[in-house]
């Protein structure tokens, strides 16, 4: 009776520990290279069923708990280049996902190359990347439900922007993009506050 009560006692304590070290382990491995290069492939086939174009991701680097770097992401539509972005970063805390809240610290983008290419008169490439979805009616209400996001810093940073148009209003090149926002997202309430914002163009008009 004695050692019944004590395999009872005992069995369940090391059944929990057992299945605290399996996911200790399994957060450790998902922290090694071979791992992300898996996600980041994962990534990619699950975007790009919903582009016309396609989309990679060099690397991933950092810790998926605290924060992420992408690296070397590129999207392609048909035969062009639409975006080239060098490295793309976030430093974020998961716990307040456990109150509905995604609370990113920060966020930036570094040296984007994008491409804007004017199809017709009213149609740009980036309006085609994205395949066409079920549209919601009109009169159907929509819910923003109420999940929060905080953003205090977003930055972009170096960017370059080139546009292949006839309006000769529109600059073929723009340099030297900065940019720096704070972005606040409740049911009630959507704030973006603009604490930067600079470039350069050789073309006067603009």
């Amino acid at each position: 009776m004695k050692k019944g009560i004590k395999y009872g006692v005992v069995f369940p304590g090391f059944f929990i520990l057992g299945i605290i070290f399996l996911v200790l382990v399994a957060l450790l491995l998902i922290q090694t290279e071979p791992a992300k290069r898996k996600i980041a492939r994962v990534a990619e086939t699950e975007v790009n069923k919903l582009l016309n174009g396609n989309l990679s991701i060099g690397k991933i680097e950092g810790n998926f708990f605290t924060g992420l770097s992408l690296q070397n992401v590129l999207l392609t539509l048909e035969n062009d280049t639409l975006a080239q972005i060098e490295e793309i970063n976030a430093s974020y805390n998961l716990w307040p996902l456990l109150r509905n809240t995604l609370d990113i610290y920060s966020a930036e983008i570094i040296r984007p190359k994008i491409f804007l290419k004017q199809v017709n008169d009213s149609v740009w490439n980036v309006q085609q990347i994205v395949k066409p979805g079920t549209e919601t009616p009109e009169d159907e209400p929509k819910s923003t439900g109420n999940f929060n996001i905080r953003l205090p810093v977003f930055r972009l940073v170096n960017g370059l922007i080139r546009t292949e148009t006839q309006d000769t209003v529109i600059p073929q090149r723009i340099e030297n993009l900065n940019t720096e926002l704070s972005v606040s997202w409740t049911k009630n309430q959507q704030q973006a506050r603009l604490k930067q914002f600079s470039f350069s163009t050789k073309t006067s008009d603009f």
